[in-house]
């Protein structure tokens, strides 16, 4: 079934000059009358404008416009049908029940909504994989820098013409790194694609996941009992994470907990102290 917007149903009533003009839902009953010769006031464009009007406070659905240029129980009008809404039809034209949906969303952005405290657990979660990645990182500078070193002496031991089956030679120890470099090479990519895929989902939500984010963000989050284990682990990565994470956790915190707030300052400022005292 084919279906006119306003600007084409508007256009064809202009083009045709028609005399007569009502609107009807697909069942067949009457929204808008015809006008009558009884009442040359009320022409065919006031009746197409209340049609219009009356559309606006219409449910969604499909409706029926109904066109002529003569009266009589014989004349069959012109009809078009004019759709509001985004709504499904049969092959009749009528309503059915079913919502057209013009893109299903995917199971991946089911799982890209969030609540609030849940992206700030991922917001911690990620700080420390952060932490973890920068010593790794460390790690394997120190390990590269010293394979260097002991390639750069076994140059030099080959150029003065000594052995290499000696056990405390340099190439042995190189052997021995390089075996142990290959587990912390493994870990330092595995908690890369950790850091990537936190990335993902907690900092490109979907225009969905916002507005999930915007209806859950009146529901405090919830935070560790101040002295237990799970807080102090906190204290830990906050004490290691960077400026900008640590200035936004905090104001998180001082928002929705200032005990956290004043409990998490105090035992930082004392740490601070002591570390400054020794």
């Amino acid at each position: 079934m084919k279906t006119k917007d306003e600007k084409e149903i508007r256009a064809l009533f202009k083009q045709q000059r028609y005399k007569y003009c009502s609107l009807k839902n697909t069942d067949g009953k009457s929204i808008v009358t015809y006008n009558t010769e009884n009442n040359p006031r009320v022409t065919a464009q006031h009746k197409l404008d209340e049609a219009f009007e009356r559309l606006k406070i219409l449910p969604d659905g499909v409706y029926i416009f109904c066109f002529a240029n003569s009266k009589g129980r014989n004349v069959q009008p012109d009809e078009f049908h004019f759709m509001k809404g985004n709504v499904a039809v049969d092959e009749n034209g009528k309503g059915t029940p079913y919502q057209i949906i013009n893109q299903m969303p995917s199971k991946n952005d089911y799982e890209k909504i969030l609540s609030y405290p849940e992206v700030l657990n991922l917001q911690m979660e990620l700080t420390t994989l952060r932490f973890k990645l920068s010593t790794t990182e460390g790690e394997l500078a120190k390990a590269n820098a010293t394979i260097n070193e002991l390639e750069a002496e076994i140059k030099e031991l080959e150029a003065k013409g000594l052995g290499e089956g000696d056990a405390n030679s340099p190439a042995k120890w190189i052997e021995m790194l390089g075996t142990n470099l290959l587990p912390l090479a493994d870990r330092f990519f595995n908690i890369r694609e950790k850091e990537i895929a936190l990335a993902e989902r907690g900092i490109r939500p979907s225009q969905q996941q916002q507005k999930q984010k915007q209806q859950r963000q009146q529901q405090p989050p919830k935070f560790p009992e101040i002295g237990s284990d799970d807080f102090n682990k906190w204290l830990d990565v906050l004490a290691q994470a960077s400026d900008k994470d640590y200035n936004y956790t905090m104001s998180i915190v001082k928002k929705y907990s200032p005990a956290h707030y004043d409990a998490i300052v105090a035992e930082l400022e004392s740490e601070e102290e002591e570390e400054e005292q020794n």
